[in-house]
């Protein structure tokens, strides 16, 4: 069905997605599953990138200190007096507790955020953090120990921890520059800007002086309209195979309908976003952004999958829906008999559903309708509720036998998708797959539900049902459940489901 059919119809058009060249409607292509390895790799990357600079920092934040100790050590020894009463020197610091003070030193610093994502953190947080671990080792030395400190080498060791500690993080900050200027240690991205600003943010990239990032291929978007946003999401869609790219550049001028579809690739494909312009976060607000020196960076990747939540869930998947299944065969019998006694056709029926990744499947059901119903829906589109195609609901269907009105009522027409969860193409918590011809009318980010396995039950099924007739509200849901997603959550709405099902409310 075409945008003009819909029209014809009365239907609204507005959100109608567009097809490429040859006419055909623009899906995704990729099984999201294929995915996880590339994102898994450019993660380990960043990964073993973030551990190398964290231990050289932490390694040369301790040399630091101990060069500044053991010259302190050299000044108290030629300037701190013996002490004529006792016949001995006053110690500038035990050597039993310098490896005290480096640890503490290290672990204050890493408390107080001086190991973040940014290579060298501000001199005022490093230094504030040395300071505040000195005092808390010598007050600790203090209380703990009998060794009697005068407030000369307390100073001196403190001052000389701070001094070198500075310097070495000075000298730190010069070394990256001068190694990312040699082109060493830079990240690979992809540059998405306009005609007018590709020379002006190539060349204001290539200006910074903590420039972190080498732009190896630039994609220009002619117009930023529909057209222009699928062509940069096929773009993406190619650069994002090579797993050595370490995000995406966005230019500053990037007009917001095109951020929007670009935020939803690069998160679907795992990919950060560099450059982000100030209004991203009303597109996204359950992003979080990160300063990266002068150019800022937010990091909108899909989060890394919980192998053991994930090995549960499935667990409970499999379980769950074997036993349900052993437990309810005498009632799917019984069920099947009524039907095909109330009206003529198959008790069960297969239909072609969306599953995980975009990529169909037949969702087994119990059947409702009259035979041949699907033929006749696009004549009941004025009677559709919702307004919108991709939320077919009709209050009073006249495909609906009469047996079949009961089932749906109480939903037990989707008891047999348990076997669905147990062939592993649904689970018993999830998004609910909708129909393969509506994957033509979805924008961009319509396609996230499809990065889990979908449900027989779900948020929209216990927080709305089909009180819900704006389409985008289901996608809402949808998508919160599987951002905050846990095993609790899944529990939660599993004894939801059984009350809201006894109910019958808001059932077609």
């Amino acid at each position: 069905m075409s945008a003009k059919d819909l029209a014809r119809m009365g239907a609204d058009t507005s959100w109608f997605k567009q097809t490429d060249e040859s006419g055909e409607p623009i899906i995704p292509g990729q099984d999201i599953r294929l995915e996880i390895d590339r994102v898994w790799r450019r993660r380990l990357r960043e990964r073993l990138r973030r551990i190398v600079r964290v231990t050289s920092l932490m390694l040369g934040d301790s040399l630091a200190v101990m060069v500044g100790l053991v010259l302190a050590g050299a000044m108290a020894a030629a300037t701190i007096p013996i002490n004529p009463v006792e016949g001995v020197s006053h110690y500038f610091l035990p050597p039993n507790t310098i490896p005290a003070f480096l640890i503490l030193q290290i672990l204050v610093l890493a408390a107080a955020g001086a190991y973040g994502s940014r290579t060298v953190q501000p001199y005022v947080r490093v230094g504030l953090a040395s300071v505040m671990g000195s005092v808390i080792f010598f007050t600790g030395l203090h209380i703990y120990s009998s060794l009697a400190l005068t407030t000369e080498p307390i100073t001196l060791a403190g001052s000389s921890a701070l001094l070198f500690l500075l310097s070495g993080r000075k000298i730190a900050r010069g070394s990256y520059r001068r190694l990312r200027r040699a082109g060493v240690g830079l990240r690979k991205v992809a540059l998405i800007t306009t005609p007018d600003g590709a020379v002006k943010d190539a060349a204001r990239i290539a200006r910074e002086r903590d420039n972190r990032v080498r732009v190896c291929e630039t994609i220009v978007v002619e117009r930023p309209t529909n057209g222009g946003r699928e062509w940069a999401l096929r773009a993406i869609d190619r650069v994002s195979r090579d797993a050595s790219l370490a995000g995406i550049v966005l230019s500053v001028d990037t007009p917001p309908g095109l951020v929007r579809a670009v935020v939803c690739g690069c998160k679907e494909r795992g990919l950060p976003i560099f450059c982000v312009p100030p209004f991203l976060q009303e597109f996204s607000p359950d992003v979080r952004p990160e300063s990266d020196g002068p150019l800022r960076f937010l990091e909108l990747v899909r989060p890394a999958p919980k192998l053991p939540e994930m090995t549960v869930k499935r667990v409970i998947d499999v379980v769950g829906a074997t036993l349900g299944l052993v437990l309810l065969a005498p009632v799917i019998f019984v069920l099947a008999v009524l039907i095909k006694l109330d009206s003529p056709g198959p008790a069960f029926f297969w239909q072609t559903r969306v599953g995980l990744g975009g990529r169909p499947f037949r969702m087994l059901k119990l059947r409702t309708m009259v035979a041949g119903a699907d033929s006749q829906k696009k004549a009941l589109a004025h009677l559709n509720g919702s307004g919108d195609w991709r939320l077919f609901k009709v209050a009073t269907d006249p495909r609906v036998t009469r047996f079949g009105r009961f089932l749906r009522r109480y939903s037990l027409d989707e008891v047999p998708q348990l076997w669905n969860v147990i062939r592993g193409e649904m689970s018993l918590v999830g998004p609910r797959p909708f129909f393969i011809d509506d994957l033509e009318f979805y924008e961009s980010h319509h396609f996230r539900r499809y990065s889990v396995l979908p449900g027989i039950t779900g948020e929209w099924q216990v927080n709305g049902r089909s009180h819900v007739k704006d389409f985008d509200a289901v996608v809402a849901k949808d998508l919160h459940y599987i951002r905050n997603w846990s095993i609790g959550r899944d529990i939660s709405i599993l004894l939801k489901t059984l009350p809201a099902v006894i109910r019958g409310e808001g059932a077609m």
